[in-house]
């Protein structure tokens, strides 16, 4: 280093002016380079969560096939979100969903399948309650949080042959009752939710 600021001193000053003209274009450049390089990559934008629940349809449980009651209300599935629980695990293939939401209750794929709800997958979550609130404010439900309307959801962990998963119910009876929103833990679900099979 001092090696360096001796021959620094003894240069004249038309060569110091060099050196740090060639400094500053050297920084202009990487700033320059560093910069553009911000600028061409993609932004990515956020996925849309919402969940508009007027797309939902206003109608209450079928009166056969099969039946989902919540606190023993009887009610239509109109949503189902699944998320993978943790940063580094993911959902299975689609076409393993059914299995896959009947670990929740048992019986809960036949009433997807005769519900037909709208089905959706949202990214990794690294927590339940945080993933139970983000779902709370992207499916608004009317009222007071659902109480006093026919609507109701849940959101929480549950578990899958030994692996985590997030997922909000929807639902909807036929009249406005007292039921809300709920956040679940992996052992409330059979408490709270039944299904089974109407003739």
């Amino acid at each position: 280093m001092a090696d360096l600021l001796q021959t620094y001193r003894e240069m004249d000053s038309m060569a110091k002016a060099l050196v740090i003209g060639a400094g500053v274009a050297i920084v202009f450049i990487v700033a320059l380079l560093l910069f553009r390089r911000r600028r061409l990559t993609p932004k990515l934008e956020p996925p849309d969560l919402a969940i508009d629940l007027s797309s939902l349809g206003t109608h209450g449980p079928p009166a056969g096939g099969a039946q989902v009651e919540c606190y023993n209300v009887p009610m239509r599935l109109a949503a189902v979100v699944l998320a993978p629980a943790g940063r580094l695990n993911r959902l299975p293939a689609r076409e393993r969903w059914p299995d896959l939401i009947d670990q929740i209750v048992p019986g809960l794929k036949d009433v997807v399948a005769d519900h037909d709800p709208l089905v959706r997958a949202w990214p990794e979550q690294l927590s339940a309650k945080g993933f139970s609130h983000l779902f709370f404010s992207k499916a608004k439900l009317p009222g007071e949080r659902g109480k006093g309307s026919p609507w109701c959801s849940l959101a929480g962990k549950f578990e899958s042959e030994g692996e985590f998963f997030m997922v909000a119910l929807i639902l909807r009876a036929s009249k406005s009752n007292s039921l809300g929103e709920f956040i679940m833990e992996p052992t409330d679900w059979l408490g709270v939710i039944r299904a089974r099979s109407v003739e």
